[in-house]
């Protein structure tokens, strides 16, 4: 579903944020100033022409880019567009876009667009768009909206209401429109509702594996008062990586496996998140030499690093074995 909503004429309405411009928009493209994103205030009686925002809504998260963010396809330097300010208008026929990069998982709810549109023989339209890996195949996932002319700044609100989906693609803003220097982007604010975390099962995979010659971490025996630093981010065997993002950037907490096994005498390993230098219970415990025993778990860890760190402690030492189960995003 989506609506049009355009304000040429002074506003002031309790409670909502207005963009407000620094000058009103010259004939001069190049060097006239503009109203960005990044001015925002409460709306006044005085002010002219300013641009109604859609008051924050609970539960949302916003990001805002102003008009300059956005690129030619064909020339990343931006060169081919009048920078008015933080505003930007095409001075060539075609796509400009910015990457639109939120949380796996996430709502895009809202949808905002701020645009001036002086000219009667042209418009810009606005999509949000999703490409997958290869970088083709773009279909849009917003519901286009085109400015129509006016002489005040115009929002142009679309709700898409759908998940993202960074696993298989990627999201472009964009805007696209003839070569018009009496059309103006000044920006764009996209609202999206973040997901709570879901758990992604998967069939169980090896990450490390402290007998092998080379893993994801320190390799031999571990023994008591070491701790040991371990990626979990990939798959692997004794020959190197076998699955690469196994557990994905943005995973919050993985389910696991822990096994220790050819034991040298009394002791345990405690399984933490990789930032922590302490720990405060084990994991697994063991009782004596030539034991092989298994615990599972759940443990949060950095989304950025994907580590863990295994501390062992008590009598004596032991190889270990990880394996993951599932992941949380």
């Amino acid at each position: 579903m989506s609506h049009l909503t355009k304000f040429a004429t002074a506003v002031s309405v309790a409670g909502l944020l207005v963009l407000t411009p620094i000058a009103g928009p010259g004939s001069n493209p190049t060097t006239a100033a503009g109203p960005v994103l990044s001015t925002l205030s409460t709306g006044g009686q005085g002010l002219r022409p300013q641009t109604v925002i859609p008051v924050a809504a609970a539960g949302v998260t916003y990001k805002t880019f102003d008009g300059v963010a956005f690129r030619p396809d064909a020339n990343n330097d931006g060169s081919s567009n009048y920078v008015t300010g933080g505003a930007i208008s095409p001075a060539a026929s075609g796509w400009f876009g910015v990457r639109l990069d939120v949380p796996q998982g996430s709502r895009i709810t809202e949808l905002a667009w701020y645009v001036t549109d002086n000219s009667t023989a042209a418009n810009l339209s606005l999509y949000l768009y999703r490409f997958d890996q290869s970088g083709v195949g773009g279909i849009a996932m917003s519901t286009f909206v085109s400015s129509g002319s006016s002489s005040g700044i115009q929002t142009l609100v679309t709700m898409p209401n759908f998940v993202v989906d960074n696993t298989n693609g990627s999201y472009i803003l964009y805007a696209a429109s003839v070569a018009d220097p009496s059309l103006t982007l000044f920006g764009v604010r996209v609202g999206y509702v973040a997901a709570s975390p879901s758990f992604y099962p998967i069939a169980p995979a090896r990450v490390y594996d402290s007998r092998w010659a080379t893993a994801g971490g320190a390799v031999g025996l571990i023994s008591p008062t070491q701790s040991r630093l371990i990626s979990v981010a990939d798959g692997r065997s004794g020959a190197g990586v076998t699955h690469a993002n196994l557990v994905p950037l943005g995973a919050k907490a993985i389910s696991f496996n822990i096994t220790v096994t050819g034991t040298l005498g009394r002791g345990w390993l405690a399984l933490t998140p990789g930032n922590l230098s302490v720990y405060s219970s084990s994991t697994i415990n063991y009782f004596g030499a030539g034991q092989t025993l298994a615990n599972g778990g759940v443990v949060t860890i950095d989304p950025s690093t994907r580590q863990v760190r295994v501390f062992c402690d008590g009598n004596a030492g032991t190889a270990f074995i990880i394996d993951i189960t599932g992941y949380y995003l």
